[in-house]
């Protein structure tokens, strides 16, 4: 009785049958190639690219639809944390459905989702569509991260998503504002929603099969739950969360502390998007650096030059400080990040906990804007800086052990 059922269903809703068609008609690019890098940053891109343009989202927010920087905030804030639910969705998705299937079926519902958050004003209904448009872009994010994981240098892969999303990030920070301001804040979920459907494009060229050229993937495979009781990733995860919401929780609000200051919109967008791109030679450098010179030394010094760019932002009423603070963010984000992530993948050979990490990641994402909306009184920017502060340096206490745990097995690859 449920085979037929199936059967039926399966007649009117033949999504294997128009994807098997779909996928046998286009030649699939080398796994391990630059084009194939290319398109798994495209799908780890999609489901959140808004991040790479929440300062303008929430400018456009508050300019645009008059919501208070905390409703912005919050905005932003429901969204990632939509995210994190779908990247924990997909924790139990990812073994048990075609990734390629599982990404095309969620882009198309995603698409839905940013096209119609274009035609809302109000921010209660906005918070809440933002929250389920989250879980769809979660789970997108999560499984391409999944995927890049499974890659035979997933370190390179994550550095290659992090040139993809500076480079899209700061071409927004620069372009956006003006399109805004002659066509109102609807052009943001439309660029959302383009984006999408350009990612859904290349979706038949990737290997039908999960990615899986790792020369140790043949390894015995832990369970997740065994994974999570391990201190070194219990340590990673909490580092990634910490670094995370720290960045997040002030990039989210350097547009408006740019204004505050009474900085030309010309300087903030200029800055902004000098923010994006630095993290592009930064990433590329993090690329080539990888694991040659073991993880400890990168990652402590662009942490100690993060430091610097957050401090920096107390004198933000200076353009040349503004402008440096945030390349020093932006640059210490791209570079150090992939590093985080590559740890979670190397403590775990299936994929499994790279998923793990990107709920942890988007968790962070989520909880920086929070925080930052809500002490956020009467224009005192000084509070977010000095919160996200504290928060890399909680990052920097929980990754050490790991770091320097994986420095002493592995030998740097020369």
């Amino acid at each position: 009785m449920n085979n037929n059922v199936a059967a039926e269903a399966g007649s009117i809703f033949p999504i294997g049958k128009i994807w098997k068609t779909i996928d046998q008609k286009f030649v699939k690019v080398p796994p391990d190639g630059l084009l194939a890098h290319f398109f798994l940053a495209l799908v780890g891109t999609a489901g959140i690219l808004y991040i790479n343009i929440i300062p303008i989202l929430i400018g456009g927010l508050v300019d645009e639809l008059a919501f208070t920087k905390q409703q912005a905030g919050y905005v932003a804030s429901a969204n990632l944390y939509g995210a994190s639910l779908g990247a924990f969705l997909a924790v139990f998705l990812v073994k048990r459905i075609s990734w390629q299937k599982l990404v095309s079926c969620m882009l198309v519902v995603l698409i839905v989702f940013d096209t119609l958050s274009a035609l809302l004003t109000s921010a209660e209904p906005l918070i809440a569509f933002r929250f389920f448009a989250g879980v769809v872009g979660g789970m997108i994010t999560s499984t391409g991260f999944s995927a890049i994981a499974r890659t035979a240098n997933p370190e390179r892969g994550f550095g290659f998503l992090m040139v993809v999303q500076y480079f899209l990030g700061g071409v927004g920070m620069l372009l956006l504002p003006g399109v805004v301001d002659r066509f109102g804040h609807e052009v943001l979920f439309y660029t959302l929603a383009a984006f999408s459907c350009i990612t859904l494009i290349t979706m038949p060229f990737h290997e039908r099969e999960a990615i899986i050229h790792r020369s140790d993937s043949a390894a015995p495979s832990q369970s997740l739950l065994s994974l999570l009781k391990v201190p070194t990733v219990l340590l990673t995860m909490l580092a990634i969360i910490f670094f995370q919401s720290s960045f997040m929780g002030l990039f989210t609000y350097l547009e408006r502390m740019g204004i505050f200051y009474d900085l030309s919109r010309d300087w903030v967008n200029f800055s902004l998007a000098m923010s994006s791109w630095v993290g592009i030679p930064s990433s590329i450098v993090m690329i080539y650096l990888a694991t040659r010179f073991t993880r400890k030394y990168p990652l402590l010094i662009s942490i100690a030059v993060a430091f610097f760019g957050f401090a920096l932002c107390y004198f933000s009423n200076n353009a040349v400080y503004y402008l440096v603070a945030c390349i020093l963010v932006g640059g210490t984000w791209g570079f150090a990040l992939p590093y985080l992530f590559g740890i979670s993948a190397e403590l775990d050979k299936t994929g499994q906990l790279a998923v793990v990490a990107s709920i942890s990641s988007k968790f962070g994402l989520a909880t920086g804007p929070l925080v930052s909306a809500t002490i956020i009184a009467n224009d005192n920017y000084d509070h977010v800086i000095t919160l996200a502060i504290i928060g890399i340096t909680a990052s920097v206490l929980a990754m050490l052990y790991p770091v320097f745990i994986l420095d002493s097995k592995n030998k740097p690859a020369h």
